[in-house]
């Protein structure tokens, strides 16, 4: 009976361990074809990386190779990217195109031989560890599209020397996102006019250096006709830089004046965002001039440039060609003279179509004064309506307290450093360059006390202020 019963238990022993050899090799399996899933799918990319990806809400989102072991201890085997990373928008596998949404949790952890990373547009977040203790790193490129940081993403980047963030709006960020980076020593490069944003937001405030230098803008130059004549200055600047743009015509033509009507030329623009300046050129003979609208042909926002007879001529500021006017100019021509050129200079000579109005200054040197125009006139400056052929000549001599024509008092000053000049005067005042010869090089009005522009080349030159005394200075 004994014996029945302790074979019975032996029995059911050896079921039992039967049973568990093959949970346990079950495990075993299970545990193995953990360890081989290492994502939803890789992608090699260019230069030998390989990406591995996870399919989520929205797209994917980069991940470690999945096994048994921590992303610190390794990628059991799979090789871990180095030197420049690009991480794409888009992937694609079996056929279909997928969004890259995230850099997920310890995606690169401890990827020592990262140098660089660069993240596509689209991508919106860079999680938990996602570049941690990549000790290589030394410049990062983040998207307009990214939205957050989290805890430690780039937790240990002790390398990193430059982070360009390219979002206008400051990404939201852990407080711990750039843990144990030493930021001070690192350069922020930021969008253009974002400086003020990112240095108010922590932790984009603690890097030592926060820039938008080497941010550019496009000032664009175009002409009416590619025949009659061409501009040159145009291209691409850093914000804010004074341009100096020069309209040359072709033989047998003439230029007019810029798209938004101003007749100086050489002429000096600000670099700003979207500016464009068209030169208006036409024949000394006859002309058909494109009128340009927006959307409808009424006729707005309109600035008269000349007229003769019954024929008037306009420019229209917009955007596409729509009409024509017929235009038969008679070109007549204003010539302005100093008595004495070593005591004052004149502003306003030209050849134009009859019946425009010109702008003569007269402008004394410093210590001399304008004692009137040889027609009798002493107004300064004056407007001239040009109906035929003028000569005028504007007198100058030493400056004796009375008598003096037109001029003002005001006091301003002009410094140089480098090209740079410098005139503090009243806002609204026309600041004007010359060169030796008494040519205008420049007139622009005063919106600050303090006006800054950049003179075209080294050699001396003239600066007025209103109609009071020019001044000599120099640029080395």
């Amino acid at each position: 009976m004994a014996r029945d019963v302790k074979g019975k238990r032996n029995a059911e022993t050896e079921v039992l361990m039967r049973r568990c050899k093959v949970l346990t090799m079950t495990a075993v399996l299970l545990l193995c074809a953990v360890r081989a899933v290492a994502a939803d799918f890789s992608v090699p990319l260019a230069g030998g990386q390989t990406l591995y990806f996870n399919v989520v809400s929205g797209g994917v989102e980069v991940v470690y190779p999945r096994d048994t072991q921590v992303p610190a201890q390794g990628w059991n085997g799979y090789v871990r990217p180095t030197g420049a990373l690009v991480i794409p928008s888009t992937v694609e596998h079996a056929g279909q195109v997928y969004s890259v949404v995230a850099v997920s949790n310890h995606a690169f952890y401890n990827c020592a031989g990262l140098t660089s990373v660069t993240l596509g547009e689209g991508i919106a977040e860079v999680r938990s560890n996602g570049f941690g203790l990549c000790s290589g790193l030394t410049a990062i490129d983040l998207p307009t599209t990214l939205d957050s940081l989290g805890q430690s993403a780039f937790f240990g980047c002790n390398a990193l020397a430059t982070c360009t963030v390219r979002a206008a709006v400051p990404p939201r960020c852990h407080s711990a996102a750039f843990y144990n980076v030493p930021l001070q020593q690192a350069v922020l490069r930021v969008p253009c006019g974002c400086v003020a944003a990112y240095g108010a937001s922590a932790p984009w405030s603690s890097f030592g250096t926060v820039s938008d230098e080497g941010c550019s803008v496009t000032v664009g130059t175009g002409v009416n006709n590619l025949q009659r004549g061409s501009v040159s200055g145009g291209g691409d600047y850093a914000e804010g830089t004074a341009v100096t743009l020069t309209a040359t015509p072709a033989v047998g033509c003439f230029f007019a004046c810029w798209g938004d009507g101003d007749t100086l030329n050489p002429r000096v623009v600000t670099a700003t965002a979207g500016a464009r300046y068209v030169a208006y050129f036409f024949p000394y003979v006859h002309d058909t001039l494109l009128v340009v609208l927006r959307d409808t042909i009424e006729v707005h926002d309109t600035v008269r440039i000349y007229s003769g007879g019954t024929d008037t001529l306009y420019v229209v500021l917009h955007d596409t060609v729509r009409l024509t006017d017929t235009v038969h100019p008679t070109l007549v021509t204003l010539t302005l003279a100093s008595s004495d050129p070593w005591r004052g200079i004149v502003v306003g000579n030209a050849t134009v179509p009859v019946g425009t109005e010109i702008e003569a200054v007269a402008i004394p040197m410093d210590g001399d004064a304008f004692y009137g125009w040889s027609d009798g006139s002493y107004d300064n400056p004056r407007r001239i309506s040009v109906d035929g052929d003028m000569v005028l000549t504007a007198f100058f001599g030493e400056y004796e307290g009375i008598d003096a024509a037109g001029g003002d008092g005001a006091a301003w000053s002009a410094t140089v450093s480098g090209r740079t000049l410098t005139v503090r005067c009243g806002v609204g005042e026309t600041v004007r360059l010359f060169d030796m010869q008494g040519r205008c090089l420049l007139s622009v009005n005063a919106s600050s006390e303090a006006t800054t522009v950049v003179v075209p080349a080294a050699g001396a030159y003239l600066v007025s202020v209103g109609t009071g005394p020019a001044k000599r200075i120099m640029v080395k």
